[in-house]
């Protein structure tokens, strides 16, 4: 039995979500465990996070601003006031680790080493003087991948690769950094939405003056196909789990489709007024097809990113992929961030050196932690976001989408300043259907060392159901990280 269905009509097609009622789940319950998790998500942050830094002889170079102030059961209380207190709403469904590091050396900066390992747990190639910083490769495929060809959909003769979004020009030092399909591999991302969502979604059209009608009546795709899902819906078969279902599918759609149409926000022009670096031109989305991918602000950024959140969160629910990721600006996103309270507008890259500078060297920004901690809010609210949108979706046995899988914000540095590889920050929303532990803030050190972070990679690789004694480089260790698991 086919795992997804589809409406047809007018020239278009559309996919619909799985429905338990009418069987669609057999398939995949062939593939994989009762209680593996339905999918992993990974939303990507550059630059690394306000967390605390010491100098040399052991004193605070940095104060803390990211983590909770203390391990274990995760409060309101523990969390005010540092960047995670952005998810308290959801801290239930939240498990924070620290002390995993990179393992490996970056080829000439930590940005090339660290987006490059970041999913991938292995070595930068180091055989090919072309593969260097702006164009460094790592030796290995990433953990999207490894989930997508075991247990993605067929396309055709093959598993359906998952899905690579990105918010972001497709320009600056290190563009894409997160996905490999295997080593040297390194795969690009998709930066439409609208593009992504008809692939989603399977929305294909007879013709381009098809979908042009659409447009320029400012329909929705529900509108032309109408008449078929209201023949779904009065299936007597349906339960009312899959009609309430199938409804938000509908109304996600809907809302998609006309947050698409809109002029994404431009930068506020007094808030550019006192900045220190040129802005390119503003980004729009015109009537759901065009999208000029030239960022002039973090607004238009983030707005993006919400975007592709809406299509990764369509993605999991209607069975299009089991794995994607969403990369936030390009290798060292030099976003300016324009920021309430804080006077002109600095490169996110520059902040994250604390100087106005890529290197360095530069005139100091003096509110640089500042601003950092309020940029890792933002990136936080953004997380939420995605997280708000799986858990809109319930499931017949009362659970959300979000219970049975996994949205993990990741970064690939874990300090601003040093650029560091230890620490780096991982920040898992959802239990994998029950695989992870919940509500807890975790140090996973081992004999008081950070650990390589591919044993936390390869425990959620497991979570899905695929049975890995080992992801990442052949030096690493084996196994999981039982610290984060909820069963044995």
């Amino acid at each position: 039995m086919k795992r997804r269905l589809f409406l047809k009509g007018a020239g278009v097609t559309l996919g619909l979500p799985l429905l338990e009622s009418i069987g669609q789940s057999v398939a995949l319950a062939q593939m994989r465990p009762a209680n593996a998790a339905q999918f992993v998500l990974f939303m990507r942050q550059a630059n690394g996070v306000a967390q605390e830094i010491r100098n040399g002889d052991g004193t605070v170079r940095e104060a803390e601003m990211f983590w909770p102030r203390a391990l274990g059961e995760l409060t309101d209380a523990s969390m005010a006031d540092r960047a995670v207190s952005e998810l308290t709403a959801i801290r239930s469904k939240l498990l924070m680790v620290k002390g995993t590091r990179y393992w490996f050396d970056g080829r000439g900066c930590g940005h090339s080493g660290g987006g490059n390992q970041c999913l991938t747990a292995n070595q930068i190639d180091r055989t090919d003087p072309n593969l260097d910083r702006n164009r460094s490769r790592a030796v290995g495929e990433s953990v999207d991948f490894r989930i997508a060809r075991e247990i993605n959909p067929m396309e055709g003769a093959r598993r359906r690769d998952p899905l690579t979004l990105m918010a972001g020009p497709p320009t600056g030092y290190i563009a894409e950094v997160l996905s490999y399909g295997g080593a040297r591999d390194l795969r690009g991302a998709q930066r439409n939405p609208w593009n992504a969502y008809q692939a989603v979604l399977g929305m294909t059209g007879s013709s381009e003056s098809e979908f042009e009608r659409i447009r320029s009546s400012r329909q929705s795709v529900n509108d032309v196909l109408r008449d078929q899902m209201r023949s779904v819906l009065g299936r007597p078969e349906l339960s009312r789990a899959d009609r309430d279902r199938l409804q938000l599918h509908f109304d996600s759609i809907r809302d998609l489709e006309r947050r698409m149409s809109c002029q994404l926000p431009m930068a506020d022009a007094d808030a550019l007024r006192g900045a220190v670096m040129p802005f390119a031109r503003e980004q729009t989305i015109d009537g759901m097809r065009q999208t000029v991918l030239v960022v002039d602000s973090s607004a238009a950024l983030h707005t993006l990113a919400r975007l592709h959140c809406d299509v990764l969160a369509l993605a999991v629910a209607c069975g299009y992929t089991t794995s994607g990721t969403l990369q936030v600006g390009n290798g060292n996103d030099g976003t300016p961030y324009a920021l309430p309270g804080f006077t002109g507008a600095f490169s996110y890259h520059w902040i994250s050196h604390r100087i106005q500078g890529d290197g360095d060297m530069g005139a100091s920004i003096n509110d640089a932690q500042q601003r950092h901690h309020q940029i890792d809010r933002m990136h936080a609210r953004l997380f939420k976001y995605l997280c708000d949108k799986l858990n809109e979706r319930r499931l017949p046995d009362g659970t959300t989408l979000l219970d049975k899988g996994m949205a993990v914000w990741v970064n690939d540095l874990a300090t601003g300043p040093p650029h560091g590889y230890s620490d780096v920050p991982w920040i898992i929303a959802g239990s994998g259907n029950g695989a992870l532990r919940q509500n807890t803030f975790i140090d996973a050190r081992a004999s008081n060392r950070t650990v390589p972070h591919n044993l936390l990679l390869n425990t959620l690789i497991n979570a899905v159901g695929i049975n890995s004694p080992r992801f990442g480089e052949a030096s690493l260790p084996a196994g999981q990280l039982d610290a984060i698991k909820a069963r044995a």
